[in-house]
């Protein structure tokens, strides 16, 4: 497909959404389309809009920012970074992650302010005074909103600034200023006045509600009136809306003729809304209607569709209720025809008030016992749950204790050998009568197990940092072979002095997608290891390979004598990385806590690969790191 044709369906699919859509299908087509565009801006555009045309609903939205930002880091530049990083703060806010909300559109206006770039601006500061608000914070939130205003006004962005002039109007309600918050409303729609019916509709709703809860009924009715046009541009759920609106305020103002009249309309297109509470609640206001115009025939009838809805204790009462007035209505007719039968019409409405009362405390001594035994059935379930995570948490404990007792035991025993190696060669210097020869070994000895004491060291500091803070990987594309070089320099005279030959073999830009720093851990341990094990004149390998399913091995391979089939089988059969592997001492004498192979392991799983092991005695060793292919993250 060719970039001008991926592009136009890019654009074609948005339109067909209307701008604003909760379509999963249709948010997954346009994600995969924009991804197609080969142009690297053409394509992060793309994924702009689509991330605009879904954000009313955070899941659809967070596939394109998630795009968006990755895509831009190829090519930076402050324009895309402030993009970027205010689809990532809208996704948040959706999903009320408040405080990496804020540091992002932080970190956001400084690019947009710098580009000039306005509109991101304004919407920059209208997710920020979002946060105020949610936090409760309404003197910050009026203050950020209103310069997002003053930014949309001084640059002639209509329907921004009509947007933001209406969540101005909404935060000086809520301080008290209702008038002032009204006329916000009214110069909103002025901005707008031209504007799309969608936002006109939601600026009148909110006029509306604001002039009933201030106790003006009547202004109310009119805007609730106005929301609802000739000429047929509102959804079918913006007209259910105002036209139960308006039904329930005639019902305030004691209309209940105009209020059925609106109740009906509402009714007609209930089922294009496919929303049963929203049938029940027309249902309920005609009921009402009827009840207040006398009609208690069509009351019991809309009664009976309302409680055909949805049966419910709270629809049974109703029905009760309607019983009794109906009792009532029967009694007061016969009482004005036969007066004779008065005292007994009165006993049976007294008996018939009794029954209700005696099913009604039924209902409600059968609803309190039935809610008290799921109560009791929930906390027996959660102390079930509880006693067994408890158990696990032993059980762990007690694995991780054994895990520090033995690492206790092993680094001692050998942290204590070089450094009584250090003592004594002090203690030779001092007395200034150590041969020449004795000394030299002392010093050889000492350089062993100093070099081993820092790896060990090294190890130590990794194996404590992944203890405390857990192994969270920070992934992305790297070099491999930018990390093995690194690595490889730190031993370049350790293999010099064995005369060991290191051969690299791995395809240029060869890239893997993983944690940088755990990935040279990983090497570290794997290339130091092999220098342990393989004699003066030996050699190492390091390669690299493409495999299958979008994975790359990576193999550290030495001359050395090898490993036994029995602790290559426990290595790769080992379900726990934390176990210490056992280990034997190096060419040298070095010894080994496995602490770094284990290392290497955990670290290795945390960025969702393996490390395996093939060897056989006299054959040296060969370990494989098996990663993710940066290139099937794209």
């Amino acid at each position: 497909m060719t970039k001008p044709l991926i592009i136009f369906t890019v654009l074609l699919m948005l339109a067909l959404t209307g701008g604003r859509c909760s379509d999963k299908s249709a948010a997954d087509s346009t994600l995969a389309a924009a991804l197609k565009v080969t142009d690297h801006q053409s394509r992060l555009n793309a994924l702009f809009r689509g991330a605009i045309t879904f954000r009313d609903e955070a899941r659809l939205e967070k596939p394109f920012a998630n795009a968006f930002w990755h895509i831009q880091k190829q090519q930076p530049n402050d324009t895309n970074r402030a993009k970027g990083l205010y689809l990532l703060a809208d996704v948040e806010l959706s999903e009320g992650a408040y405080e990496n909300c804020l540091s992002h559109c932080l970190e956001a206006l400084k690019p947009a302010r710098r580009r000039n770039m306005y509109y991101l601006q304004a919407e920059i500061l209208a997710d920020i005074s979002g946060i105020y608000f949610r936090n409760d914070d309404l003197d910050e939130s009026l203050e950020t909103i209103k310069e997002a205003a003053e930014i949309a006004h001084t640059h002639k962005s209509h329907e921004q600034e009509a947007r933001m002039l209406e969540l101005l109007s909404i935060r000086y309600f809520l301080k008290g200023r209702k008038t002032y918050a009204i006329r916000l409303l009214d110069s909103a729609l002025a901005v707008t006045k031209k504007g799309k019916p969608g936002q006109v509709f939601d600026i009148l709703i909110n006029k509306a509600k604001m002039l009933a809860l201030s106790g003006e009924p009547e202004k109310a009715l009119r805007i609730y009136k106005q929301s609802l046009p000739a000429n047929g541009t509102l959804t079918t759920d913006q007209k259910a809306f105002s036209l139960t609106s308006i039904a329930r305020i005639y019902l305030k103002l004691k209309q209940p003729v105009e209020a059925k009249k609106s109740f009906e309309q509402a009714l007609a297109i209930a089922d294009q809304i496919g929303d049963p509470d929203y049938k029940l609640s027309v249902y309920d206001g005609l009921f009402r209607a009827e009840l207040m115009m006398g009609n208690i025939e069509k009351a019991d009838e809309a009664h009976l569709r309302y409680e055909a809805q949805q049966d419910s204790v709270h629809s049974r009462q109703k029905r009760e209720l309607l019983a009794d007035l109906r009792a009532k209505y029967d009694s007061d007719l016969k009482d004005s025809k036969l007066s004779a039968q008065s005292e007994q019409l009165n006993l049976n409405r007294k008996i018939n008030i009794g029954l209700a009362v005696l099913v009604l405390m039924a209902a409600a001594i059968g609803m309190i016992l039935y809610m008290s035994r799921q109560r009791i059935r929930r906390l027996y379930t959660e102390n079930s749950r509880q006693k067994e995570e408890l158990t696990l948490q032993k059980e762990e404990l007690s694995r991780i204790n054994l895990l520090k007792d033995k690492l206790f035991s092993t680094i001692s025993h050998d942290l204590r050998a070089p450094i009584n190696t250090l003592i004594s060669a002090i203690y030779l210097l001092e007395s200034q009568s150590a041969e020449p020869e004795k000394l030299a070994m002392y010093m050889r000895h000492l350089k062993a197990g100093l070099g081993y004491t820092s790896d060990l060291m090294t190890n130590l500091l990794e194996f404590a940092r992944s203890q405390m803070n857990g192994l969270n990987p920070k992934m992305e594309p790297i070099e491999l072979p930018d990390v093995v070089n690194e690595v490889a320099q730190l031993y370049r005279t350790a293999l010099e002095q064995k005369n060991i030959t290191l051969t690299q073999s791995i395809p240029a830009h060869l890239k893997v997608y993983a944690d940088e720093n755990m990935l040279a851990v990983i090497i570290r341990n794997l290339l130091s290891n092999a220098l342990k094990f393989t004699p003066p004149a030996g050699e190492i390998e390091i390669s690299a390979t493409e495999a299958d399913k979008g994975h790359i091995s990576l193999s550290v391979t030495d001359s050395g004598r090898g490993i036994s089939q029995a602790d290559v089988t426990a290595f790769n059969s080992a379900e726990d990385d934390l176990q210490p592997l056992s280990t034997q001492p190096g060419t040298d004498g070095q010894k080994g806590t496995g602490l770094g192979l284990m290392l290497s392991k955990s670290m290795a799983a945390a960025m969702k690969g393996s490390v395996s092991l093939e060897s056989e005695p006299g054959s040296g060793a060969s370990f494989k790191v098996h990663l993710q292919h940066a290139g099937a993250r794209a």
